[in-house]
């Protein structure tokens, strides 16, 4: 079994280098991108939302009103791969503020979250659902919303967040302290910290958790510890994922080397090593289980260009 790049997809003429947004469609089929930049040039408007696929074709390309800035983060695949979630504000600040529903190929959007606290200006969006159920936002406080229910969360600051793929928790990380924590969906009020990293989720209600040189499983049904398993990784991780069967898992830890593993047996399958300095901050198996997909962090932190690869027998 071996990791090797298929796809880099790395724009600068047209994303400029500021940095970026990225998302994946749930199949692992489809990249998008948004670039919070002005998207006024000469007066006229530029694209700044793309769509790519695994082999980094161009699908599709469009505008969102004003663009929106860092402030107004994220871009999310909603409901499904046809639709993206995107903030920012309309061009006159008025009434149609907040998250945008556009459909990928078409013209003009919708607004889902209008009803919720989710709406107006500097509205961000971090996180969905492979289903789409629930999304995870911020303005004036950060909110997850399933359906039209709303919960708000405390805002701890983070780097990613993930939902289970039943929706029960929600898992944060954030690189700055080497830090991780959950919620119950249906119980916002209690933060369930960990005492290492989050990986990722599994299949069955499972998550995986890497702890002082350790990779151990929980069952989040109550709690209890099923495996642990002793490996030689650096004491930080940045990002992991999942097949959604189970099968394999992969992370990419503080030296910015992505480890291949097997679950059942936690054997090594391969590894291959970014540039120095760089990382990935998220990362999402295609539902074939033949790709993996990247967002890389340079080090200085930001998020520029998207890395493709190949998993190989």
């Amino acid at each position: 079994m071996k990791i090797i790049e298929q796809t880099r997809i790395y724009n600068p003429d047209e994303w400029g280098t500021s940095g970026i947004f990225a998302a994946f469609s749930h199949d692992g089929q489809l990249i998008a991108v948004r670039v919070p930049n002005n998207i006024w040039n000469n007066g006229k408007k530029q694209d700044n939302l793309f769509v790519y696929d695994i082999n980094g074709n161009k699908k599709w390309s469009g505008h969102s009103l004003d663009g929106g800035s860092f402030s107004e983060s994220g871009i999310v695949f909603y409901p499904d791969k046809y639709n993206l979630l995107v903030p920012g504000a309309d061009d006159n600040h008025g009434s149609l503020d907040g998250l945008k529903k556009y459909q990928i190929g078409g013209h003009g959007f919708t607004l889902p979250f209008a009803h919720t606290n989710l709406n107006g200006i500097n509205t961000s969006i971090y996180a969905a659902s492979d289903k789409g159920e629930a999304i995870l936002g911020k303005n004036d406080g950060l909110f997850y919303v399933i359906g039209r229910n709303q919960f708000p969360i405390k805002h701890d600051g983070f780097s990613e967040a993930y939902f289970s793929p039943d929706v029960e928790y929600l898992a944060f990380t954030y690189f700055a302290n080497w830090e991780s924590w959950l919620y119950k969906t249906s119980e916002s009020d209690k933060k369930i910290n960990l005492s290492g990293q989050f990986v990722c989720f599994l299949p069955n209600r499972q998550l995986l958790e890497y702890d002082k040189n350790s990779f151990v499983v929980w069952d989040t049904n109550n709690w209890q510890e099923t495996r642990k398993v002793e490996v030689n990784l650096p004491h930080y991780i940045f990002s992991g994922a999942s097949t959604d069967n189970g099968q394999w898992f992969a992370l990419c830890d503080l030296h910015g080397e992505i480890s291949l593993w097997d679950y059942e047996s936690f054997t090594l399958l391969s590894k291959i090593n970014l540039p120095s300095s760089y990382s990935i901050s998220r990362m999402k198996f295609s539902s074939d289980r033949q790709h993996l997909l990247t967002v890389v962090i340079d080090g200085e932190r930001q998020r520029k260009e998207v890395i493709v690869w190949q998993v190989k027998n």
